[in-house]
C-alpha cells in the first residue's frame, strides 16, 4: 500500500491550493479527482468579480505546477470507495476508473478527427457537442485524452490512427488502498438544473448563468458571441433572473451566496461589450458582501444595466421573443419585458456525492448536504473526526477567493497536525 502524508479529495481550486501548499512544505500528497481532468468549475470561467480578471492563466499555471510537482501524486478519474483508521493511519480505498487512454498519449488530436460519435458537451453546458474521445479545453490537465464510455460505440477508429498505441478500449478499472496521515475533503459543489422554472427546458432561449459564461468564452460554443440558441442570432435584449432555485422553500431555501455579484458581473460584461444592448436584472434583494462587490454593483447601474425589483410571474414565448411579466415593487406597477435571451442565476448545491462521502469518512453533513464543521465560527475547516479537514464549497458556498483561502487554511492545519506526529 502506497502511503502519503496527506490525501486531498477534489481537484478544484480549493483542493489544488491545499495540495500545492502541502507539497511546498515538503509533505507527500495524493490528490484524487473523480473527473478525468482537474480545475473544477473555475476552468469554465472567463472573468471573475469584482475586477473582471481572467482566472484561466493562474489556474492553468497551478494545475501544471501540481502535475509536475514531485511531492504530489495526481489520480484523476478516481472514485473514493471507503476510508478506515484515524489520524496518522487512514486507509482509503479508491477505484481507478478506466480512462481507455494511457499515459503515452501526447494529445496529437488524430483520434478526434476520426471519432464518429457526437455527444452533448457538458463542459459547455450542452450548448454544443464534442466527440466521445475528448479533452475539455486546450490547456486541460492532465493533457491526456479520455473516452466517455457511455458515448463510445467502440468502433476502434481512434485505435487505428493513434501513433502511440495509447488507446485501449478493453481497459478495466482497478482498486487500490492508499495510506494517509491526514485527509482534506475539497469536493466542491454542483449546479441546480432549473427545469420547469421560468421556461427553462421549455424554451431554448432560457439559459443558465454557467451556460452564458461558456457562451462568452472565445473558445466556447459560440466563439464569444452572445446569441440565441434557438436561431443563432445576436441577443440584443437580455434579462437575468436572480435566485432561480435559491431562497425558495420548494427547491433550496438557502442563499447561494455569490450569485448576486456573479450576475452583476455578467450583466456589466454584456453592457460594456455592447452599450446598445438592453440588459435587465430582476431580483428580490441584491446581496453584495464581497470586497469590491458594492462598487461593481454601482458601476453596473451607472453603465445602464437596469435593476428591477420583483418576482417574475410568467415567462412565455411569442413570435420568437420571450415575454417576462412581473410586478415591479419600487414603481408599484406590472411590467413586461420583451427579451431575446433570458439568463437564470441558478442555485448552487452540495456535491451530489457529499452525503455518501460523509458516511465513508465518518463525518456529518447539514440538512442540505454540506459537510459539517467542528465549530462553524472557530473551527470551520475541522470536522468531528480528527485528521479529516474540509474546505471550499464542500464546507459551504463561497466565492473563488474564499475557496482558495480555505484550501491554504486546510493545508496549514494539516501541517500543524502532521508536525505533532
Amino acid at each position: 500500500m502506497r502511503s502519503f502524508d496527506a490525501l486531498v479529495v477534489g481537484g478544484g481550486v480549493s483542493g489544488i491550493r491545499a495540495a500545492l501548499d502541502l507539497a511546498g512544505m515538503n509533505y507527500n500528497v495524493c490528490l484524487v479527482e473523480k473527473e478525468p481532468f482537474i480545475g473544477g468549475k473555475v476552468a469554465k470561467i472567463t472573468k471573475t468579480f469584482p475586477n473582471l480578471e481572467n482566472p484561466r492563466e493562474s489556474l492553468v499555471n497551478n494545475m501544471e505546477d501540481l502535475e509536475g510537482n514531485p511531492n504530489i501524486e495526481l489520480m484523476t478519474n478516481t472514485q473514493v470507495l471507503g476510508c478506515d483508521g484515524s489520524l496518522n493511519n487512514f486507509s482509503t480505498k479508491v477505484l481507478h476508473k478506466a480512462r481507455f487512454v494511457n499515459d503515452s498519449c501526447d494529445a496529437c488530436g488524430k483520434c478526434i478527427e476520426v471519432c464518429p460519435e457526437e455527444i452533448p458537451n457538458a463542459f459547455n453546458g450542452n450548448l454544443d457537442t464534442r466527440k466521445a474521445i475528448y479533452i475539455p479545453f486546450s490547456q486541460a490537465v492532465p493533457k491526456i485524452y479520455a473516452i466517455d464510455e457511455e458515448g463510445c460505440t467502440k468502433c476502434e477508429e481512434c485505435v487505428k490512427v493513434c501513433p502511440k498505441d495509447a488507446i485501449d478500449l478493453n481497459m478495466k478499472g482497478r482498486e487500490e488502498e492508499i495510506g494517509a496521515k491526514t485527509v482534506i475533503l475539497a469536493t466542491g459543489y454542483d449546479l441546480f438544473e432549473p427545469v420547469g422554472i421560468y421556461g427553462y427546458g421549455a424554451y431554448e432561449d432560457v439559459i443558465t448563468s454557467m451556460q452564458l459564461i461558456r457562451m462568452s468564452d472565445t473558445d466556447g460554443p459560440t466563439g464569444g458571441k452572445i446569441s440565441r440558441p434557438s436561431d443563432g442570432k445576436e441577443a440584443k435584449d437580455v434579462g437575468f433572473i436572480l435566485c432561480a432555485g435559491s431562497r425558495d422553500i420548494n427547491y433550496n431555501p438557502y442563499c447561494s451566496n455569490y450569485c448576486c455579484t456573479f450576475t452583476i458581473k455578467n450583466a456589466l460584461e454584456l453592457k460594456e461589450a455592447d452599450p446598445t444592448r438592453n440588459v435587465y436584472v430582476i431580483y428580490m434583494d441584491i446581496r453584495t458582501p464581497f470586497k469590491g462587490a458594492e462598487e461593481l454593483y454601482r458601476k453596473a447601474r451607472e453603465s445602464g444595466v437596469k435593476f428591477l425589483r420583483g418576482r417574475p410571474a410568467t415567462v412565455k414565448e411569442d413570435d420568437g421573443k420571450l415575454l417576462v411579466s412581473f410586478f415591479e415593487n419600487f414603481i408599484d406597477k406590472e411590467l413586461e419585458l420583451n427579451l431575446d435571451l433570458l439568463v437564470l442565476a441558478e442555485a448552487s448545491l452540495p456535491s451530489k456525492d457529499s452525503k455518501d462521502l460523509a458516511k465513508l469518512f465518518g463525518i456529518d453533513t447539514d440538512d442540505y448536504g454540506f459537510f459539517t464543521e467542528k465549530n462553524s465560527r472557530l473551527a470551520p475547516i475541522e470536522t468531528k473526526r480528527e485528521g479529516i479537514l474540509i474546505c471550499g464549497c464542500a464546507q459551504g458556498l463561497k466565492d473563488i477567493s474564499l475557496s482558495v483561502s480555505q484550501g491554504s487554511a486546510a493545508a496549514a492545519k494539516a501541517s500543524a497536525l502532521l508536525s505533532r506526529l
